[in-house]
């Protein structure tokens, strides 16, 4: 079975959301355990060995070193552009 570890940077950046968004993540990062078979998941393409998982206006960014442990590195905010971006 596939283990998933948090790091502590991606441990304080969740403890920081609301409630209902966090529990979404913490939902998500433990079907990761199905590991490859996880819809969502999207290769970057400028590292190696790491992923990321789309959870509403959330990114969970995660390497994968081996098929038995799975590391979750932090959660990044995305912020939609709009007229006023610029």
């Amino acid at each position: 079975m596939i283990k998933v570890i948090w790091t502590n940077k991606a441990h304080h950046q969740l403890k920081k959301l609301p409630s209902p968004e966090a529990a979404e993540i913490v939902s998500r990062a433990e079907d990761l355990w199905k590991w490859p078979h996880v819809v969502g998941v999207v290769k970057i393409v400028s590292r190696d060995y790491e992923y990321r998982l789309k959870i509403g206006r959330y990114r969970l960014i995660f390497s994968v070193e081996t098929f038995e442990r799975i590391t979750l590195l932090s959660i990044e905010e995305v912020v939609k552009r709009n007229e006023r971006t610029y």
